[in-house]
């Protein structure tokens, strides 16, 4: 008996999704149990009754509770999966739009994210771009050393804030204006750089007349 038992919380736990179909089974099954118990405990038939009754009662409990508890995290899970996709899209129709890019390095430097606009300027495909160092990347459009500022400062993990840096892309002279903050773990760890890029050159060529 004990162990029909067991295996009745078992099986009401399996079909916590399908609660109607759990209440009933258990239904079934302890009112099948308890019939066979009040006929062959002749001492104790109705004390073994109550308990197999109170027991289906508190599996059927569980199987509600636990299925009102799945419904809650699934309406939870299905609230930030929308959430997400909202913020996707918005994160699409900015980078679409703007003038600016997003890129985010990990703790080496290698870019792990960039917008589609990053590989767009930079005349490259975002395969050849994707898990490459910044740094190696910037070097290869420099004009000067200033790239090298931005190298210390991800080495230092400081905060890097409207540093400009003079490319060469295409044969094309241009001044990018590069601002990022360091990425930390919930215990400080470095993790890398998330940081905007925008095209000043038209700035700087103003300024220079």
């Amino acid at each position: 008996i004990g162990l029909v038992l067991a295996v009745l919380g078992i099986a009401s736990t399996s079909l916590i999704r399908v609660p109607t179909g759990a209440v009933i089974f258990v239904a079934m099954v302890s009112a099948t149990v308890a019939s066979a118990l009040y006929r062959g405990v002749e001492d104790y038939n109705f004390l073994a009754t109550m308990v197999c009754v109170i027991y289906a009662l508190v599996l059927i409990g569980i199987t509600i509770n636990s299925h009102l508890d799945f419904l809650r995290r699934s309406r939870a899970e299905i609230e930030v999966q929308r959430q997400s996709e909202v913020v996707k899209l918005l994160l699409n129709d900015f980078e679409r739009d703007a003038q600016d890019w997003l890129w985010e390095a990990d703790g080496q430097g290698r870019l792990t994210y960039f917008s589609p606009r990053f590989a767009e300027v930079l005349k490259e495909t975002p395969e050849h771009l994707l898990s490459r160092p910044l740094r190696n990347i910037f070097a290869d459009h420099a004009v000067n050393e200033e790239w090298r500022k931005l190298d210390h400062a991800m080495a230092d993990e400081e905060i890097i804030s409207n540093l400009d840096l003079s490319l060469r892309i295409a044969d094309k002279a241009v001044v990018w204006q590069i601002t990022a903050r360091p990425l930390r773990d919930g215990r400080g760890k470095f993790q890398g750089y998330r940081g905007v890029s925008r095209d000043v050159t038209a700035a700087h060529e103003a300024k220079s007349r």
